[in-house]
């Protein structure tokens, strides 16, 4: 019987006051001598880097880690890996058919991450093909896990994204693996394994919990930095000691109680892993102020809605970092997903002139008989518990709020039905994968969109009378938006760049994905850009 061990850490924590949380952001390098790696090169970027790969490939590396956090791709490239030969795939959507066709040629799933919106996918091939099995879930997969060590898998690579686990084992020979699933960084138990000859085999970070995988091989020992900053200096002290990079990864540990289940709400005025802190921004620095009002816990809505929030803090921290501003997140979720959290967000709001204001709500949505406005309200409470007249905010009013702040770019974003009171949203739960390579961005565009520009936008995923369609990962009006800007933004594309083209691009995309459907759903929209 292989012998196998589930650590599921519930950190206690020290509680501050007033509720405020600390967050600890970490990066973790994991390097080791007699890999059989070599001449190893790394880098960052804020867009995929498939030049750097290509570069790479033709010196004869290979792909031996990649990582995407706080709005940039980590990738590691090394001479003396066992893998003959190498491709990548990035996708918007998660793609089973995919991975089943390397499966067939041959080649095994070596790489994931998840990030700007869509999976990348790194596929490698071995002299001898090694069977594969993977399971994408959102919660993690503890049992997943436990029946396949029996059948004698193990974990091979792992990664968090869309609101959901992907855990990939391999068939290999019998050994003593464990896994630790902690809120905070797990140096006490990282250490355990250290000093018991384990090795590490995957350090990755997702959904607020840091997930390290350890085998117990007793072919080399890992030494573990960790720093609040890229560890270059870490790095070439171990290339210095004829060791290599064997894992690299960045998270964050809310200092505050944790549970493993569900995930805990995002404070309302606190920090991401990929943003920094009100504490911590620059005065003298350009902000991007990204407000996200989601309703996670909506027994229908809130799948979709975790989805929505991770691709909008995803594409928008991408944006922001290619035009060189910081991010400051207000998110509203969970419980605390109410009007006056949200007001009170808005409110208290301090927007410089050359300031960028996001605001994308993504929940349920109405209209009475008698509005005036063509916008929806948004219901900002607990559906079917909450009374309209305490959960009700009109998008409209939003808007001007928002407006006042005379920030130098203002966009309002409404996901949610327009239609009268008491029809329930729609979901549709038989939503296909799409296949689509994402778009490289380019700097430039990004920069022609969000700073040659200035004045505001509102937008509604739906005309009045209409019901704007959600799924499980999102809804038809994410999925055309999140298309539209990335074709927007795309190196390829060489049309100019405009916010008009971008939303109109965005209305054909979900109006065709409705009637696909022989459905309708017509986003609307205000420019009022100079």
């Amino acid at each position: 019987m292989i012998k196998y061990f589930i650590y599921s850490l519930i950190v206690l924590l020290s509680f501050f006051p007033e509720g405020k949380t600390q967050n600890s952001e970490k990066w973790i390098i994991s390097t080791a001598q007699g890999t059989g790696l070599y001449a190893q090169s790394w880098a960052t970027r804020l867009e995929f880097p498939k030049d750097f790969i290509q570069d790479h490939w033709s010196q004869g590396k290979q792909i031996t880690n990649l990582h995407f956090s706080k709005g940039l791709w980590a990738i590691v490239l090394s001479e003396g890996s066992t893998y003959e030969s190498q491709t990548w795939v990035t996708r918007r959507k998660f793609d089973q058919e995919l991975i089943q066709e390397k499966w067939e040629e041959g080649y095994s799933l070596t790489e994931t991450a998840y990030g700007q919106g869509a999976w990348a996918f790194v596929f490698s091939k071995r002299k001898i093909d090694v069977p594969q099995i993977y399971q994408l879930s959102g919660d993690f997969p503890e049992q997943f896990i436990k029946s396949q060590w029996e059948k004698g898998y193990y974990i091979n690579t792992v990664s968090y994204g869309s609101g959901k686990w992907l855990v990939c084992m391999e068939q290999s020979p019998a050994a003593e693996q464990s896994y630790i699933v902690s809120r905070d960084y797990p140096e006490g138990w990282i250490r355990e394994k250290l000093e018991a000859d384990f090795e590490m085999e995957e350090l990755t970070f997702g959904n607020g919990y840091w997930l390290v995988v350890a085998a117990k091989k007793d072919t080399y020992a890992n030494v573990l930095y960790a720093n609040d900053q890229f560890p270059k200096s870490e790095i070439s002290l171990a290339w210095a000691q004829e060791a290599s990079i064997t894992q690299l990864a960045f998270g964050y540990a809310p200092r505050a109680p944790a549970t493993m289940a569900p995930p805990p709400a995002t404070p309302l005025l606190g920090s991401s892993s990929e943003n920094q802190s009100p504490d911590q921004l620059d005065p003298n620095q350009p902000t991007f102020h990204l407000v996200c009002a989601m309703d996670t816990r909506d027994r229908m809505l809130g799948a979709g809605a975790r989805t929505a929030l991770q691709v909008v803090s995803d594409q928008f921290s991408a944006a922001a970092k290619s035009i060189n501003y910081q991010v400051r997140p207000l998110v509203v979720q969970q419980d605390q997903f109410n009007r006056n959290n949200l007001q009170e967000a808005i409110q208290n709001l301090q927007v410089g002139e050359e300031d960028i204001i996001v605001f994308y709500y993504f929940g349920h949505g109405f209209r009475y008989n008698n509005d005036a406005s063509r916008y929806p309200t948004c219901f900002v409470g607990k559906n079917g518990i909450d009374e309209p007249e305490v959960a009700a905010w009109p998008l409209l009013e939003i808007y001007q709020q928002l407006t006042q702040k005379q920030a130098r770019l203002t966009l309002v974003f409404a996901e949610c039905c327009n239609n009268e009171i008491g029809i329930p949203a729609p979901i549709d739960n038989y939503v296909a994968t799409r296949q689509m390579s994402v778009n490289f961005a380019s700097k430039d565009r990004y920069k022609a969109l969000f700073l040659q520009n200035r004045g505001s936008i509102l937008l509604a995923s739906s005309d009045q009378g209409q019901v704007s369609w959600a799924t499980s990962t999102g809804g038809y009006f994410l999925d055309g938006f999140m298309d539209a800007i990335q074709y927007q933004v795309s190196s390829g594309n060489t049309a100019p760049v405009s916010w008009k083209s971008l939303l109109e691009d965005t209305e054909k995309r979900v109006r065709r994905m409705a009637a696909e459907k022989k459905r309708l759903q017509e986003p609307i929209y205000s420019i009022k850009i100079e």
